[in-house]
């Protein structure tokens, strides 16, 4: 197993409207962005953090309703996705 860091910020670590968990999640979305974005799925970010697809939907709503997270759409070979990127 390779190791890796997760570097969360402290607006993020501070902010006492997320859980721990929704601090962790911002972690690895900043360390999986690729020039900025974020392409992975709920699934993939459920495994790293422990959680369900339906709880990563529900920790990405709440990084994004307090402006640590925006969520773009692109079409890449006619297929829809999505994109995280830490602001």
């Amino acid at each position: 197993m390779q190791e890796y860091y997760i570097n969360i910020p402290s607006k993020v670590l501070e902010n006492k409207n997320l859980s721990d968990k929704a601090k962790i999640l911002y972690g690895q979305i900043n360390r999986l962005s690729s020039k900025g974005n974020c392409w992975a799925s709920n699934k993939y970010l459920g495994d790293l953090i422990d959680a369900t697809p339906r709880t990563v939907t529900r920790l990405i709503k709440k990084l994004k309703d307090n402006y640590l997270i925006k969520i773009e759409t692109e079409i890449i070979q006619g297929i829809s996705q999505r994109k995280i990127i830490c602001i």
